[in-house]
């Protein structure tokens, strides 16, 4: 055969063999471009739709047997949610210190409506608006004195706005104007409770504006034992009285007596600053008090 020929056939053989390898790498190429479109047009998995039918029919589920699914509120956000929450005792024992005409009564009485109340509120007149809005209730024991760190008798500077009234004296530019001077006798958390004979409380209220240190101070044996299970206390920021507590000392006073801050509520402003806050504390058995 003619090596003309025989080098033509070879380059129509080769050419086929590369005709044959480009037609693979394209069908490959577009079988590779096909996979993907087919990939991108796949609907990922709705994950926001399963959880919202797990919630339903964990609902229905639920509902079948008689309950009901609720989202929690964080704590913090309502006192009594968080009183429902941290009160165990099917009877608790509530000190409402500084009840003034009963503002407290209210909200704690529906969050533990078994509750036995005593409130202490030292003004002869706001007392007896406390006696009227009291009148005819339940497990309510209303106390015409004060409360501090020993027994006695203490001078109550009575503003024209009562809920600022305090055993302290007003700093200049105060809010309000001392209306009168009024003696009131003083008992001690510790001696109340003693003659009572009650040996656990299962809250304990103080609002006396700025005196409330001295009225924990008062509650000594019944903190140190463990005798108190939760405190709510008002936080000043704003030095309206001579010689208050700083919020500090009121913590460092319950943190040494083995207790641990939970919540705060109600913020008060006064020209942009913080001014007064409610604290809740909670008394924590792992972490004994702090020994003298």
């Amino acid at each position: 055969m003619d090596a003309t020929i025989i080098a033509r056939e070879d380059h129509h053989v080769g050419a086929a063999r590369d005709g044959i390898t480009d037609f693979a790498l394209v069908a490959k190429a577009s079988a590779d471009r096909k996979g993907q479109n087919q990939r991108k047009e796949e609907k990922p998995l709705n994950l926001t739709g399963m959880r919202r039918l797990g919630r339903r029919l964990m609902r229905y589920v639920l509902r079948r047997v008689g309950l009901e699914l609720h989202r929690a509120a964080p704590c913090g956000a309502d006192l009594g949610d968080d009183l429902r929450a941290l009160v165990r005792a099917p009877h608790p024992v509530v000190l409402d210190v500084g009840a003034n005409a009963g503002q407290f009564l209210t909200p704690v009485r529906s969050a533990l409506p078994h509750a036995a109340i005593h409130a202490f509120e030292p003004s002869p007149e706001v007392f007896e608006t406390l006696q009227a809005s009291c009148a005819g209730l339940p497990r309510v024991t209303l106390n015409n004195v004060a409360l501090g760190v020993r027994c006695g008798e203490g001078t109550l500077l009575e503003h024209t706005d009562s809920v600022m009234s305090s055993f302290l004296p007003p700093v200049d530019g105060g809010w309000e104007v001392i209306r009168r001077k009024t003696p009131v006798p003083v008992l001690m958390v510790d001696r109340y409770c003693a003659e009572r004979g009650i040996e656990q409380i299962d809250l304990l209220k103080t609002d006396t504006e700025g005196y409330d240190l001295e009225v924990l101070r008062g509650a000594e044996r019944m903190l140190r034992e463990g005798r108190v299970s939760l405190v709510l206390a008002e936080l000043l920021f704003r030095p309206l009285y001579r010689g208050l507590a700083e919020p500090d000392a009121i913590y460092r006073h319950l943190r040494e007596r083995g207790f641990r801050l939970v919540t705060c509520y109600r913020m008060h402003y006064y020209e942009g600053l913080a001014d007064a806050q409610d604290a809740l504390f909670v008394h924590t058995p792992d972490r004994p008090a702090t020994k003298k």
